[in-house]
């Protein structure tokens, strides 16, 4: 969601971000809380506590609070093993797709480092599942994606 508040230079750098840059990227899940911060919808609740917390990191070393461990929203736990799979598994204009191999690889290095060992387990244990969603999702088009998402008005 925050995301829209970042130039679209910066998001779709053809390498590595700079330190100033990586700066900027950081106020994503802010720039989230503040689109979404006054909402009585429940759902958007939700969803201003996943663009707040999505990059937590298990063991302390995220950002923007430093949360950790489960003083991270679980929603936002959830999140962060999905928006890193999507991350890794897609094409990018930084990086070609990782192969899945190289994906359970990274998470299993970061189980309690980046990500909630409980929820990791999960995930994986559903790798193929979730892959299977992905691929599905990743061949359809942008309109397709949004009526199987939003079929149902908030």
């Amino acid at each position: 969601m925050g995301k829209i508040g970042i130039p679209i230079e910066i998001l779709q750098k053809n390498g590595k971000l700079t330190f100033g840059e990586f700066e900027i990227i950081k106020q994503h899940p802010k720039i989230g809380y503040r689109i979404l911060k006054d909402s009585g919808n429940e759902l958007l609740k939700m969803a201003q506590e996943i663009s707040s917390f999505h990059h937590e990191k298990w063991n302390g070393q995220g950002y923007t609070e430093e949360l950790k461990g489960k003083n991270i929203p679980k929603s936002a736990r959830i999140v962060a093993i999905v928006d890193v799979f999507d991350a890794l598994m897609s094409k990018r204009p930084y990086k070609p797709p990782f192969s899945q191999e190289k994906v359970k690889l990274i998470f299993a290095e970061d189980k309690c480092k980046h990500f909630d060992p409980e929820l990791l387990n999960i995930f994986m244990s559903n790798f193929d599942v979730f892959l299977d969603i992905y691929k599905k999702i990743s061949d359809m088009n942008k309109e397709d994606v949004s009526d199987i998402l939003f079929k149902n008005k908030l």
